[in-house]
């Protein structure tokens, strides 16, 4: 009962990394009652499990309605007004490092 609450605040929270140090704090503290103590752990291997699945749920949860190229046509570098991220091709690349005179091991 306990761990399917855990498992429920963690998923509302917005703040997934705090929602999960605020139980290990709370299971971590000595209980005030000291002639009934309740014992509920969060294994590593649920843990691990929820971080493994974390992307994957916010993934899906997420409804985008530009792809990964549009999106990040759009966007630039704070401070700069003439940096954006667009796709690229090898030969691009190689342009570029010949420009500034690396070694290209092919």
């Amino acid at each position: 009962m306990k761990q399917c609450s855990n498992t429920a605040f963690i998923h509302s929270s917005n703040n997934k990394t705090t929602a999960i140090w605020t139980i290990i704090n709370n299971e971590s503290k000595p209980s005030k009652s000291t002639t009934q103590r309740e014992t509920s752990y969060l294994s590593p291997n649920d843990l691990n499990k929820y971080f493994c699945d974390v992307g994957e749920h916010i993934a899906n949860d997420t409804q985008s309605t530009h792809s990964a190229e549009e999106f990040l046509s759009t966007v630039k570098l704070n401070g700069s007004s003439s940096f954006f991220f667009q796709p690229t091709t090898p030969e691009e690349i190689g342009t570029i490092l010949v420009k500034r005179n690396f070694i290209l091991v092919t």
